[in-house]
């Protein structure tokens, strides 16, 4: 481009147009650097991802649509809070759970939340086998989880409340690839109790009945948002434009894909309904 302008320059042309010329190429410069290296960052302990490039090259799919848009994920915790920190803007996804932390040391707005069918909520349940009659029984008993070891402590802790949470850590936690599998790793013995989602639990029973009528529920978390999509910084062009593209994820069949590998069937805008359980 800038051979072409200065050979335009060079063969007389008057001064007027290589100055509306080089304001267009301005123009066209800074829009091409406002969309390069624009990237939605993600990490949830609640998920067990197997492939991380495989979850990338699904979202990129969708977010390269409207430019030079890409999704970051991230498989551990504090190398994700470090990455944000040094960075003066930005979209996060990330779990309601790990929003509520990080909103105590950045300044988060949440701006869409996930949604399964029409449900923007769900609920922890823990369950144990038939040996399971009471909490107590949970004193050194291997808990099947398909989050992370540390968000599975605190949130059994936050379940169990501040008079039983010593049981939280005298428990082993079997990490599974996924709810469901967590469930089942009870029926195979390699578990004495799970911790999973309601919608896992009620899955099990649409597998196997039997196997369900014999899970006992020890506990049941108050309710809880699904993934949310939050800003930090001053939102420009870059994120405005991200935030429409995901919540038009859910409406084609390759943002579909992207989100089945999280867990999700779309994204909508966060209500005060939402806000009321953030702010609990």
């Amino acid at each position: 481009m800038k051979i072409k302008l200065a050979r335009w320059l060079s063969g007389g042309i008057p001064p007027v147009l290589p100055l509306l010329m080089a304001g267009t190429l301005l123009a066209l410069f800074a829009t091409v650097a406002l969309s390069l290296n624009q990237a939605i960052y993600y990490y949830n302990p609640e998920i067990n991802v197997n492939n991380y490039a495989s979850l990338k090259v699904e979202f990129d799919k969708n977010l390269r649509v409207a430019g030079g848009y890409e999704f970051q994920p991230f498989s551990e915790i504090d190398t994700f809070e470090k990455f944000i920190s040094e960075k003066k803007s930005g979209l996060l996804l990330l779990s309601s759970w790990h929003f509520t932390l990080l909103r105590k040391k950045l300044a988060i707005e949440p701006l869409l939340v996930g949604r399964v069918g029409d449900k923007s909520t769900y609920r922890k349940v823990l369950v144990g086998n038939k040996s399971m009659t009471n909490l107590e029984k949970l004193r050194g008993a291997t808990i099947a989880t398909a989050g992370s070891k540390r968000f599975s402590r605190n949130m059994l802790k936050a379940m169990l409340g501040e008079e039983n949470s010593d049981i939280a850590d005298s428990v082993i936690f079997l990490v599974a690839p996924k709810d469901i599998d967590a469930l089942l790793a009870m029926q195979f013995g390699l578990a004495q109790a799970a911790l999973g989602s309601e919608m896992a639990l009620n899955a099990v029973g649409e597998i196997n009945n039997r196997f369900r009528d014999s899970i006992n529920i020890l506990l049941k978390s108050d309710e809880l948002l699904l993934q949310i999509v939050a800003g930090f910084g001053q939102q420009g062009l870059n994120e405005k434009v991200m935030i429409s593209i995901m919540e038009k994820f859910g409406g084609s069949k390759e943002g579909g894909n992207a989100l089945q590998m999280i867990g999700l069937d779309g994204f909508t805008k966060i209500g005060k309904t939402e806000m009321d359980i953030l702010d609990r």
